[in-house]
């Protein structure tokens, strides 16, 4: 049976459940992708957010739609992945939370490609969460 009154219960929930946090989103760039929604889920929960990916003028778009700061960051260098988060350390103080949305996606046969392209491949989502961590 339903029951109306309990539906309620499950609609209602307190905002600001990140508050006085600090996030930095990587993979943020491009309105409507995963990494965007997270950034400005964090912000409406109150989080202060750090917005990076390797295009940092689109970065910069998503981060002044949520009210939150931005970078330019490539995960597969590992001088800029330490400089975003002393970024998150002068912005913010440091951060609570780290979130890798980035991504690269290679189409076609899997035998057709190039080792560079697998080189590319593994130094973002490899080794540049291993440096994100």
């Amino acid at each position: 049976m339903y029951n109306q009154n309990a539906s309620q219960f499950i609609v209602r929930r307190r905002l600001g459940q990140l508050e006085g946090k600090c996030a930095v989103i990587v993979g943020a760039s491009q309105t409507g992708n995963i990494g965007q929604v997270i950034a400005q889920r964090f912000c409406e929960e109150g989080a202060q957010v750090v917005v990076a990916s390797r295009n940092g003028e689109a970065s910069a778009v998503v981060a002044e739609s949520i009210g939150g700061f931005s970078t330019a960051c490539d995960l597969s260098n590992r001088a800029e992945v330490f400089a975003l988060s002393e970024l998150s350390v002068l912005q913010m103080g440091g951060h609570d939370i780290a979130v890798n949305s980035s991504g690269l996606a290679l189409g076609g046969p899997f035998l057709d490609f190039a080792e560079a392209d697998l080189d590319t491949l593994i130094d973002l989502q490899f080794k540049g969460s291993f440096f994100f961590l």
